[in-house]
């Protein structure tokens, strides 16, 4: 006797179709079959409708699925997700195999018929599921009804809000297999040192979660006319805790250790995609669109518009000419010897760590610097009595102070409620306060960075922090128009910066440990 199935959901899209294949291979006990079957609806599932025929036929799967207790709506909601290229055929096999009850003759072959639910033990088989005849004809109806267009890619005008966002994002489907095929080099390499390992390791997880999570293959023509197979995605922003802020994902798919091991989470999505990735995901058909050295700007002009009385003078200097600091710090602790993209990697983290997150003796024993023994550094201990002096100013202005307060309740609360060894002390959460400011005037900015695209019919793919990922158009974003918008909307003068995923000659990069 075989095990009646439950009622299988694929939903819209074929995220949840992929999602019912675990419940499908536990369902589906035709011996042998099993793996044609799961195989041939992934296939399908992915947009490879030639790679599904060969494993299992068009009439076959459908049978196959209505044998064991998918519904006509479910069946019907799932090829028309996947936009099954003969919806018509469908229809028609759909419509054969459909019986009123078991002393009904048959048109066909009654061992062409299939089955919904088991058999009984004496007499002819009968349908413990019988679908209603009006969801027949409403699902025929669906199918055979034109699928309307996909939707608009990017952001209407009147849909731009700054509490939340929902975009599509691709990654490039051959770029994907590149990648994979570069990590499996990685991995099967004995010489691989552990640290290595460990990364190539993380980034092929990722690799096979984008392959899992990410939506309904599609084709998009690029600049110079070609075209590019890629695997789309719809992904959804908001704020946190009810409050102004920066915008995260909230997408469910997440990686839960990165390649140092650590507990810190990614979202499998271009928010969350590893820097090595971007070029063998996104370079051929997006670019960033970045604000330009966003939080250091954001902060200066702050102190201009809410403490004037409040003098920052390196602030204001790392802002006409960060690459100053970046040489001073370099030579203050013997790393003269990087160029000047390193310098500009080691001491960045440094200027955001004394904004938000941190110290100096923090940067310097992660670094290997001994604090002890470390000279001083006066340009930077001037900056963080500077940052310390704004962030007093700004927490005590009238414009903030109410914000402020509702925060710091809000984590200190959260802080009580974990245990004790794993609390942040007050100076912890006052420099998350601060950081949430920022964050909360960079979304200002991000915002209307939004609302010009969408005027402009340019297409936003995802949102990374300070920055948009943008499809590339044969007419280029105008960025001086956009630093315009930006400070008739909000208020800041600011830079936007336009900058490819890889600038390399080659089509594809050797994939970076290091990144």
């Amino acid at each position: 006797m075989r095990p009646r199935a439950r009622n299988v959901r694929m939903g819209d899209g074929s995220a949840r179709a992929l999602r019912a294949l675990a419940l499908l291979r536990q369902e589906l006990r035709q011996g042998n079959s099993l793996k044609a079957v799961v195989g041939a609806l992934k296939c399908a599932t992915r947009g490879r409708f030639g790679d599904a025929s060969e494993l299992v036929s068009s009439e076959k799967l459908l049978r196959t699925l209505l044998s064991n207790g998918v519904s006509i709506r479910t069946l019907v909601r799932w090829l028309r997700a996947v936009r099954w290229p003969d919806r018509e055929h469908a229809a028609y096999v759909i419509e054969r195999l459909w019986v009123d009850g078991p002393g009904d003759a048959l048109a066909c072959d009654p061992r062409d018929c299939v089955w919904i639910a088991h058999a009984r033990k004496a007499g002819p088989p009968s349908f413990l599921v019988r679908p209603p005849h009006s969801e027949l004809v409403q699902g025929l109806a669906a199918l055979r009804a034109p699928i309307a267009p996909p939707p608009r890619l990017g952001e209407r005008p009147q849909s731009v809000r700054a509490d939340r966002a929902d975009l599509t994002e691709f990654v490039d489907v051959e770029g994907l297999d590149e990648a994979e095929r570069q990590v499996a080099a990685m991995l099967a390499d004995a010489g691989l040192d552990e640290r290595s390992r460990r990364r190539a390791a993380y980034l092929g997880e990722f690799c096979a979660l984008v392959r899992q999570h990410y939506d309904l293959k599609q084709t998009i023509e690029l600049v110079d006319g070609s075209k590019v197979d890629v695997l789309a995605l719809r992904s959804h922003y908001e704020t946190k805790y009810n409050m102004e802020g920066r915008l995260y994902s909230k997408n469910t798919a997440t990686v839960s250790l990165d390649e140092s091991g650590s507990e810190k989470r990614r979202t499998v999505d271009v928010t969350g995609m590893p820097r090595a990735l971007r070029p063998f995901l996104l370079q051929r058909f997006a670019h960033d669109l970045d604000q330009s050295n966003s939080q250091a700007v954001i902060l200066l002009q702050m102190a201009e518009k809410y403490t004037p009385n409040v003098a920052v003078p390196e602030l204001r200097a790392y802002n006409g000419d960060r690459k100053s600091l970046f040489d001073h710090v370099s030579e203050t602790y013997g790393f003269e010897h990087l160029d000047a993209e390193a310098r500009k990697e080691l001491v960045k983290p440094l200027v955001l760590r004394l904004m938000f997150s941190g110290t100096l003796r923090g940067w310097q024993i992660a670094n290997g610097l001994d604090p002890r023994r470390a000279p001083p550094c006066p340009r930077i201990a001037r900056l963080e009595a500077e940052l310390l002096a704004l962030r007093a100013a700004i927490f005590a202005h009238p414009a903030w102070r109410d914000w402020v307060d509702r925060d710091r309740v809000r984590q200190t609360q959260v802080q009580q409620r974990r245990p004790e060894h794993k609390r942040k002390g007050i100076e912890d959460i006052e420099r998350s306060i601060f950081a949430r400011i920022a964050q909360s005037e960079e979304n200002v900015i991000l915002t209307a960075m939004r609302a010009y695209l969408a005027d402009a019919g340019v297409c936003a793919l995802a949102l990374v922090f300070d920055g948009i990922v943008v499809l590339d158009e044969k007419r280029p974003v105008d960025l001086q128009a956009m630093s315009a918008r930006i400070r008739a909307d909000t208020g800041y003068r600011m830079t936007v910066l336009e900058k490819p995923m890889f600038t390399g000659n080659d089509e594809w990069p050797t994939l970076s440990l290091d990144a």
